[in-house]
């Protein structure tokens, strides 16, 4: 332990020197997310499908333009409709390239990322798996980069811009072919936008990031409330705009969330709130006493492994940590005049997450920190406008915690 103390004496001048340089931190964290996958790769011959996840209940053997690691007696995993979708964005067919949907207007609402997988791939389906993981990994380089822009013009800890840049899902979101790295570099990027007053920049950001994942919507209805409330109490020409902007930049969704309710004649949000949503804070009580018991939860099967158990409850206990001084921050900034729209819209996502069911995202380390990859990048945000990062002991543990949790991440693959 002493020789531990020591080292980490030594190394954390380092660490926060790095925090504090933009560049060389969003390198260093490129470099490292990217070899933590590359085990991964090596594994199964540097085939970049093995991250698709297909399984075989949904992807067809043989049918796939392009060879295709596909899992046999496997549901597979969210990664499989992106893929389709980068081969056919719009397509109503019930296969394409040999994969069904499950819940068709749930997934096609997070349009973006495969749009950008195909563009990037040129319509080539060979090269649609690595384009995944290229734009994940420029992703995670911009969100590092950010997180460093903000410790620098905040005066900030390292904690937070190591926090914000190895948040276990970015790995789960790497080896899964997921959307929540992309979706949080441009939220972040859009909030960063509205708290410098730069509301076209942010209109742009933010309606791309809904369009990526469609919880970004919690965010920008805070601001369109904050601004709207702004409008009735002082209407001015600037105002209007103001307010115009925040409610132009939840439009596409909008628009887009129609269209899909009519081409696939249901709701996307159907599925979404019947599977991952109930009474607050049960889910989590739940999650925790199925984790220490080792038992299931409704039809959500006892966590696989002790590795899985650790990770979960690390996990809990390090969101929960995180959780007590970015309440306060949120509640302190609501009279910011810069920061009130991203407090309340944090504090929506907040509403969101404590209703959150152990029966979805909770139980399974793998969806757990996908689900709450916002929420914790904008309580970030929230504290560090709020100067509450400063001198509080209870996030202390959090890098250790980030810590086990990656590790539990590494080792769930």
């Amino acid at each position: 332990m002493m020789l531990v103390a020591r080292w980490w004496r030594t190394t954390e001048p380092a660490i926060t020197r790095l925090s504090r340089s933009p560049l060389r931190f969003a390198l260093a964290a490129l470099l490292i997310h990217a070899m933590l996958i590359l085990p991964s790769l090596a594994r199964h011959g540097f085939d970049a499908s093995y991250f698709i996840v297909a399984g075989d209940r949904y992807v067809s053997a043989g049918q796939t333009p392009a060879p295709v690691n596909i899992r046999p007696h496997s549901d597979g995993y969210d990664g499989q409709f992106y893929y389709r979708l980068a081969l056919a964005p719009f397509s109503t067919a019930d296969r394409v390239g040999g994969v069904a949907f499950d819940h068709p207007a749930w997934r096609m609402q997070r349009i973006l990322v495969p749009l950008l997988v195909r563009l990037l791939s040129l319509g080539n389906a060979a090269a649609v798996p690595w384009a995944f993981i290229g734009l994940n990994l420029a992703a995670v380089l911009a969100i590092a980069s950010m997180a460093a822009l903000l410790a620098r013009h905040y005066s900030l800890p390292w904690i937070a811009p190591v926090a914000i840049a190895f948040w276990p899902g970015w790995q789960i979101a790497l080896e899964r072919d997921t959307t929540e790295i992309i979706a949080t570099a441009l939220l972040l990027a859009a909030v960063t936008a509205y708290m410098r007053q730069r509301v076209a920049l942010y209109t742009v950001l933010l309606a791309l990031a809904t369009l990526a994942r469609e919880t970004a919507i919690l965010a920008g209805t805070g601001i369109l409330l904050v601004e709207g409330w702004r409008l009735l109490r002082g209407p001015s020409a600037r105002q209007w705009g103001r307010a115009g902007c925040a409610f132009l930049a939840l439009l596409p969704f909008l628009i887009w969330r129609q269209i899909i309710a009519t081409r696939w004649q249901g709701a996307a949000q159907a599925h979404g709130i019947a599977h991952n949503t109930g009474w607050p804070l049960l889910g989590w009580l739940q999650a925790i006493a199925a984790n220490i018991l080792n038992r299931g939860v409704g039809a959500a099967p006892a966590p696989h492994g002790r590795m899985m158990r650790l990770t979960i409850l690390a996990g809990i206990a390090m969101v929960t940590l995180a959780m007590i001084p970015m309440l306060r921050a949120a509640w302190k900034s609501l009279a910011d005049v810069k920061a009130a729209g991203v407090a309340l819209g944090w504090l929506l996502m907040a509403a969101l997450m404590a209703v959150l069911t152990a029966n979805g995202p909770l139980i399974d380390a793998t969806a757990y920190f996908r689900a709450l990859s916002e929420f914790w990048v904008l309580g970030w945000i929230v504290l560090a406008s709020s100067k509450a990062v400063h001198g509080r002991p209870i996030v202390r543990p959090i890098p250790w915690l980030l810590l086990v949790c990656t590790a539990g991440s590494i080792q769930l693959r």
